[in-house]
């Protein structure tokens, strides 16, 4: 590479510049600072990193070898690597939010310089988290950038340059990544943006030859399924949906996202599948799935579709709506009928699940079905023996339904008061329901030994395909302006395992609307940790299992690794290892 440095950016006056704005002094735009360079800098000093301590990316994810991505740029990669070869220089390939996908060292030196600082793919070098880089620029701009020398917020990295152009796929015509040669900031020269440029370009020519191979062998499946079949049918992968006439009457209410997702779980295995899928409108249809392959690669699917017409044997419960609950899964609906059936019944039930599963919701939608008022009790909120006597008092002023929530946080001197207040309420004939996280037992085993039936409700990852009926109500129930769910987003969505459940769904739905005035919300306003999480392969039904198991323990253990790795009998690194092999959010687990 030909030495000689570019224009006076980063150097001695930028590095003045730095000093000043880092002691609180002010700093002007001009020659020696960029306007971008300075609002980062600006964004950055609110951040939650120290720049007086070692750069430190944090973990985001595994990467998918098997992208798209992936596998388009490598060997564009591997080419300027060679071209490069001998140089003091470092190739990056990030996702739009900074992530790293791929890398490569193109002498010893620079990968030497690099060792203390986690570069691994799957770390994240958003703005956030290590203050003012190329990723940064890019990030907000979404075009050819570059940071040089001083211009970085992080002083580890005065002694580099970086130069970043856009990776665009063109059949969506989304930015999917960025493109990073970094140098030392004493060899950077002009020719370096045009040749990442190119190396961009051309990984995004090879993602379009990829798109065009792809809807060529969807387009036959159809063509070829079609030719012998003349059942309703529907070809569609993660960005394409080809169907006849008597599928898109049968489907015209079916999200796209929803109809992929039944299509993928079916198919996943490379083999063909059997899937039930609930219609908006009432009624089932049974969905023959077979893969569409690239290679090994499974790409997408071509469905034929047959409405199920079931005749209910006489004297069975006919299918169950409780007001206020959505969702037309087969789990939820079993969820659901069980439920209402021991209300009908005045079963006292324990609704057992995890946390913003729809447990409250459930009981108290069941309950309202039978009894004209219910009295709902946060057994979290009885904290002395005045609340407890309070609680008796109006319990007994009432007739109607009694939902207790949460009763393994009713403290154990109330166990016995509160257990002969809802017999005596049992005996007068009325329905006593309660929810917790898990069954109860122990300190309040006299409450809990009450509930003769103990109902589990399902997590969300159970009946993801509810979850765009889920996002619809909770975006009406917001009030406001109009706001709607993107394909792209619905989809990222509907991947993504949500361990805090439908309450972790309307916090990030209250989120996303705060910060946007738009009235669609697409894939590329979801926070990137939730993308990122979301892009994982699914799990299988023993990981997803493991899965659960840790999460139980995190919660058992009150969020202290050691003592959860300890319950389970596996090491604090097999532990940490399987948090991220799963994408177990640690937070949402605790709680």
């Amino acid at each position: 590479m030909e030495h000689g440095r570019v224009g006076k950016l980063g150097g001695r006056d930028t590095l003045m510049a730095w000093e000043r704005f880092r002691s609180g002094d002010a700093v002007d735009i001009g020659p020696a600072v960029r306007p971008e360079i300075l609002a980062s800098w600006q964004r950055s000093d609110h951040g939650r990193f120290d720049p007086e301590h070692r750069l430190g990316p944090v973990f985001g994810n595994e990467v998918d070898t098997d992208s798209r991505l992936y596998r388009a740029a490598k060997d564009i990669l591997d080419d300027l690597a060679d071209k490069l070869s001998d140089t003091t220089t470092a190739i990056f390939l990030c996702d739009p939010d900074g992530m790293m996908i791929d890398r490569r060292w193109c002498d010893g030196t620079i990968e030497r310089r690099f060792h203390p600082i986690p570069t691994e793919p799957g770390f994240y070098f958003s703005e956030d988290v290590v203050g003012t880089t190329v990723a940064a620029l890019f990030s907000a701009a979404r075009r050819p950038c570059y940071v040089a020398g001083a211009e970085h917020f992080h002083p580890e990295i005065h002694d580099m340059s970086c130069f970043a152009a856009p990776v665009r796929d063109p059949v969506t015509c989304e930015y999917v990544a960025m493109l990073d040669i970094t140098c030392l900031y004493r060899e950077a020269n002009k020719i370096v943006m045009p040749l990442v440029i190119s190396a961009a370009d051309a990984i995004s020519e090879r993602l379009g030859e990829d798109s065009s191979r792809r809807e060529s062998l969807l387009v036959q499946s159809f063509t070829r399924v079609k030719r012998r079949s003349s059942r309703p049918l529907v070809c569609v992968s993660n960005d394409m949906v080809i169907t006849n006439a008597a599928a898109a009457r049968l489907l015209h209410q079916i999200d796209q996202a929803v109809l992929w997702e039944h299509a993928f779980e079916a198919t996943r295995g490379g083999g063909s599948g059997r899937r039930e899928i609930p219609l908006p409108a009432g009624g089932r249809v049974m969905a023959d799935c077979a893969p569409i392959l690239d290679g090994r690669e499974v790409i997408g699917s071509s469905i034929q579709l047959e409405r199920i017409r079931r005749v209910e044997a006489s004297g069975a419960a006919p299918s169950v709506e409780l007001p206020g609950v959505e969702g037309g899964s087969a789990v939820w609906k079993a969820a659901c009928q069980e439920v209402a059936t021991a209300v009908a019944c005045d079963t006292p039930s324990l609704l057992v699940g995890e946390a913003g599963s729809g447990k409250l919701l459930l009981a108290c939608a069941a309950a309202a079905t039978c009894y004209e008022s219910v009295q709902r009790v946060d057994c979290g909120d009885l904290r002395s023996a005045r609340d407890v006597d309070e609680l008796v008092v109006s319990l007994g002023s009432d007739r109607g339904a009694i939902v207790l929530r949460h009763i393994e946080h009713l403290p154990a001197e109330a166990d016995h008061r509160l257990a002969d207040a809802l017999t005596g309420a049992l005996h007068d004939e009325r329905l006593v329901l309660a929810t917790a996280v898990e069954p109860v037992a122990g300190a309040v085993s006299r409450v809990a030994a009450l509930f003769g039936s103990v109902i589990t409700i399902p997590p969300l990852r159970a009946h993801a395909e509810d979850l765009p009926a889920i996002v619809r109500v909770l975006l009406q129930a917001k009030g406001g302006r109009p706001v709607r769910v993107g394909q792209d987003a619905l989809q990222v969505l509907i991947r993504y395992p949500w361990p805090g459940n439908v309450a972790q769904v309307r916090s990030v739905l209250a989120r996303l609307t705060a910060l946007s005035a738009a009235p669609l919300i697409g894939a590329a306003d979801l926070p990137p940790w939730l993308v990122a999480a979301a892009s994982r392969r699914r799990l299988t039904a023993m990981e997803q299992a493991e899965a659960d198991a840790i999460r139980q323990a995190m919660r058992a253990a009150g969020g202290n690794k050691t003592d959860a790795a300890e319950q389970l009998g596996i090491s604090r690194s097999t532990f940490y290892r399987k948090l991220r092999r799963y994408g177990v959010d640690m937070e949402t687990s605790i709680f």
